[in-house]
């Protein structure tokens, strides 16, 4: 956290949930924003709130210095807890994604710009239930529920996977630059 006129303000993975993450991606990746309207939204989303129409031009270059948005570890996140029930995403000892999986979270991209819980809602399975129930949209809903409060620090190598490797590939196939 860094202090702006007196606001506690998130500067790092670590800090941000996965729903502010995708927040803030979605910020940094709409073409109709410019380069400093984006770093105002940005602030404004992470703990500045309204105090950010009354930053100057040279705390608004500091701040941005100030955020470490980039700096990640490449490490999926195998398994964890919430609620008392474990959450999967694979055996073995690498993450492989499942067909199933992809073809859910493709269909899901291209008609939605916030993919980043629900993606996760697909890959990680609680334990306990069968491949129908982990499937059904209503247990989907209730993890994307769940998971949205959960530091993005702990998947954040899930979405580069997914962007990298997934939302790529499929335009290269698709003939779409």
């Amino acid at each position: 956290m860094i202090n702006v006129r007196g606001k506690e303000v998130k500067s790092h993975f670590n800090e941000l949930t996965v729903n502010e993450f995708e927040k803030i991606s979605n910020i940094l990746k709409d073409p109709q924003l410019d380069y400093i309207d984006k770093y105002l939204s940005v602030f404004e989303e992470i703990g500045l709130g309204d105090e950010v129409d009354n930053i100057t031009t040279d705390e608004l270059i500091s701040l941005i210095s100030e955020l470490k948005f980039s700096t990640v570890e490449n490490k999926h996140t195998k398994e964890f807890e919430v609620n008392g029930f474990k959450y999967i995403a694979y055996s073995g000892d690498e993450f492989k994604m499942l067909a199933k999986d992809f073809s859910l979270i493709e269909n899901w991209v291209t008609k939605n710009n916030n993919y980043m819980v629900r993606a996760l809602a697909i890959i990680f399975k609680r334990e306990d239930l069968s491949k129908v129930e982990h499937y059904a949209e209503a247990h989907i809903k209730l993890k994307m529920e769940l998971f949205s409060d959960l530091l993005i620090k702990d998947f954040i190598s899930y979405m580069i996977y997914i962007d990298e490797n997934i939302i790529e590939k499929f335009k290269a196939l698709n003939g779409v630059a």
